[in-house]
């Protein structure tokens, strides 16, 4: 019954979703409120200073020099609550070392409360980089965190109108891309679609390789605007 439920999912979701819209915008500088909606889900992948140490960890300094790295405080300052429709969900990735606090406390400055993580285990950690351990661990890291945030009130027994509970598990479990990408699994995309019954869905940060129908994609990396 659950696999069929997953199926019918799916196939609403695509049957509905509008092409992938996407946006080049300097995050430190574009005013997210210009996008001029509200949004029922928000994606979030910031360029952590822990994506450039592990990198440092694996010896390739060169990468992690060319890296974007984001302070806290400057992902802090993102106005995430300007387009956050109440109700509305956040999914924030925040790795496994210090930044998972710094993740809580931009869902504490943003309006959400966190309701859920969601955690990528990866599978290949035998031969990955990511065996090593980061300044700020005492054990060998070999997950991620994807915390997740609510605005407003959302009742799972009763608001069918807004999510879709219990469908999916917290866990992801797939290998890790080669040294020096951060992408990340494209399951969680269909774990919020399942989940999140609202279509407005935004991705910051996102990239060329990250564009998806039924989403609108923001960030330095993606080649150009269709965004209207």
């Amino acid at each position: 019954k659950l696999r069929e439920l997953i199926a019918l999912k799916d196939r609403l979701v695509e049957a509905r979703a509008t092409p992938p819209a996407h946006l080049t915008a300097d995050l430190k500088t574009y005013a997210l409120s210009s996008l001029g909606s509200q949004f029922d889900v928000i994606l979030i992948d910031p360029p952590w200073e822990e994506y450039s140490q592990r990198l440092e960890v694996a010896g390739d300094s060169a990468a992690a020099s060319a890296l974007e790295v984001w302070t806290p405080e400057e992902i802090l300052q993102l106005r995430v609550d300007e387009i956050g429709a109440s109700p509305s969900f956040v999914f924030l990735w925040c790795g496994s070392g210090a930044t998972l606090e710094w993740g809580r406390e931009c869902l504490l400055k943003w309006g959400y409360r966190r309701c859920e993580d969601i955690c990528w285990i990866k599978s290949n950690c035998e031969r990955t980089h990511n065996t090593q351990t980061l300044p700020d661990s005492v054990v060998a890291v070999t997950t991620e965190h994807c915390l997740v945030g609510i605005k407003g009130t959302v009742r799972r027994n009763f608001d069918g109108r807004i999510i879709h509970a219990n469908i999916d598990t917290d866990v992801i479990l797939s290998e890790e891309l080669p040294l020096g990408v951060t992408d990340k699994p494209a399951e969680l995309y269909s774990i919020i679609e399942r989940f999140c019954n609202g279509r407005r869905r935004l991705e910051l940060f996102g990239s060329d390789r990250s564009l998806r129908r039924g989403w609108l994609t923001v960030g330095k990396g993606v080649s150009e605007s269709n965004y209207d």
